[in-house]
């Protein structure tokens, strides 16, 4: 990761892909698949979605939809820098 800023975004980005992916099995199954889901998850996608975020634009985007992790998106809105180079918190 470039730096922390990208970092942040990733972590929270794949946060909401896993609540995403969590509710939709608590959907299907009828109840929470509570934290086991969680670490089956991880071990199971993490590197495929480290690879989606490394060919996406979302790394680089103001927007919040970061969970569709997409390499051309329509509603991609690149952040500007301050001219001091950091982002701003």
């Amino acid at each position: 990761m470039e730096n922390n800023h990208s970092f942040r975004k990733f972590i929270n980005t794949e946060a909401k892909v896993i609540e995403i992916s969590k509710w939709i099995a608590g959907e299907r199954l009828g109840h929470d698949p509570g934290l086991d889901y969680i670490s089956k998850w991880v071990e199971d996608h993490a590197k495929e979605l480290r690879d989606a975020w490394d060919k996406s634009k979302c790394k680089t985007c103001q927007k919040d939809c970061r969970h569709n992790l997409k390499a051309y998106c329509e509603d991609y809105a690149q952040e500007i820098m301050p001219e001091n180079g950091k982002q701003s918190p």
